[in-house]
């Protein structure tokens, strides 16, 4: 008997002493961290769809960049710049970390060459970026067709509409303008241009079309645009 009830005495402080784990699952001590709920924020990203000839998304889905989410793109500059995002900055860092993904040696899409940032075609599609950000940031709206619009007539009125008409990389066919031009929307969330730059483009690059309008081989110019309304920032990327 009185090895019976220290048989039992053991066995419940056994019980008393292992950890508790739901389904044998333990939860992430990084996960929680980042986040009360114990799920790091999501960020999202859309891009328009390249053919003109099938349905383009209506409206593109917006980045929101978490303070933490450095990008190995560009390296952050080393004086962080407070205030409201500078529009001009970011369209700088946008066309870096863009040149940087395209030339790295270390990922699959190697290309010689840099896109130019500063050539009078490289304007022209700047402003065009720009005159589309703006359309957007007007209707709250990231989307190709913002003001109804689309990308065809956004290269006529810069008169880029005949000298950017690109061939496919494997096939005789021209490709239509679309798959030239990106847009999106970003929450900065309180980041810097560079970080917010590097969120953007790493989410276009995780992407196998908007990757594949980024490093499409025979371009050679690049110009980027964007306008900020109610703290967010509507992105246009064109290249030629």
């Amino acid at each position: 008997m009185k090895r019976a009830i220290a048989a039992s005495l053991l066995l419940l402080t056994v019980a008393v002493s292992l950890p508790v784990v739901a389904d044998g699952l333990q939860s992430t001590p990084e996960r929680v961290a980042n986040s009360p709920s114990g799920t790091p924020p999501p960020v999202t990203t859309t891009d328009t769809d390249t053919g003109e000839t099938s349905t383009e998304r209506a409206v593109a889905e917006s980045v929101t960049v978490t303070p933490s989410g450095q990008s190995a793109a560009v390296d952050a500059p080393d004086e962080a710049d407070e205030g409201a995002l500078n529009e001009t900055r970011l369209e700088r860092a946008l066309a870096a970390a863009i040149n940087d993904y395209r030339h790295n040696p270390i990922r699959n899409d190697v290309l010689d060459g840099t896109l130019e940032t500063n050539t009078t075609v490289a304007r022209r599609l700047g402003t065009l970026a720009r005159n589309h950000s703006a359309r957007m940031a007007r209707l709250h709206l990231a989307a190709p067709t913002a003001g109804e619009t689309r990308p065809a007539d956004h290269y006529a009125a810069v008169g880029l509409d005949s000298s950017c008409r690109m061939r496919h990389q494997y096939e005789s066919y021209l490709r239509p303008l679309s798959d030239l031009e990106l847009v999106t929307s970003v929450d900065p969330n309180g980041t810097n241009e560079t970080v917010t730059a590097n969120a953007v483009v790493d989410r276009w690059f995780a992407d196998r079309t908007s990757r594949e309008t980024l490093t499409i081989r025979n371009a050679n110019h690049v110009g980027t645009g964007v306008v900020t309304a109610d703290g967010i920032a509507y992105v246009t990327v064109a290249l030629c």
